[in-house]
């Protein structure tokens, strides 16, 4: 589920599960995990994107939780998932020979894109959203916000290494991007 928090203010969400995992997020966020009949807390403090809680093997909790509260310093839309049951990701499971990976990794192309962009006040996205992100490099000749026009200053040059979109507002006039990203 998608979720859009305000730098701020606690968003309550209604879920019920024993699995909970933050999907993706720009930036770490404070999460409270309770179950409302008991009024028991399961969990509080922060997560970042990719990072999950499973609680189906403790014998304290023995409801699932039913309301998560979230906080987040900066304006960002998160996505997060919950459920009874676990999910597994078997992608990289099974016979697997270091030999032939090592020889893939050589050889494989590194996908890289760099560009120019100019960014005003109403905002631009610069980067959009992709899984496959490893780094991206961006340089500003003025200073910029990040994701919105009271979110995070930036100056010169900073790595993003998130895989969500990633959107500049000029402090004034217009700024020049430069963006080397790897993926």
């Amino acid at each position: 589920m998608k979720i859009k928090l305000l730098a701020g203010q606690e968003t309550s969400v209604s879920t019920v599960g024993r699995h909970f995992r933050v999907l993706t997020a720009v930036q770490t966020i404070n999460v409270r995990i309770i179950d409302s009949v008991t009024s028991r807390q399961y969990y509080r403090g922060e997560l970042a994107s990719g990072i999950g809680i499973d609680f189906s093997d403790k014998t304290e909790y023995t409801n699932p939780y039913d309301r998560v509260f979230l906080y987040s310093d900066i304006d960002q839309t998160i996505e997060l998932w919950s459920e009874i049951a676990p999910v597994s990701d078997d992608r990289l499971s099974g016979n697997f020979d270091i030999n032939a990976a090592l020889t893939v990794a050589q050889t494989s192309p590194k996908n890289h894109e760099s560009k120019t962009i100019s960014v005003s006040d109403s905002g631009v996205e610069v980067l959009p959203e992709r899984a496959s992100r490893k780094t991206a490099l961006i340089q500003v000749d003025a200073p910029v916000y990040v994701h919105s026009l009271d979110g995070v200053l930036a100056e010169s040059s900073f790595t993003w290494t998130n895989q969500s979109a990633l959107t500049l507002f000029a402090q004034s006039g217009t700024v020049t991007a430069r963006i080397n990203e790897d993926y």
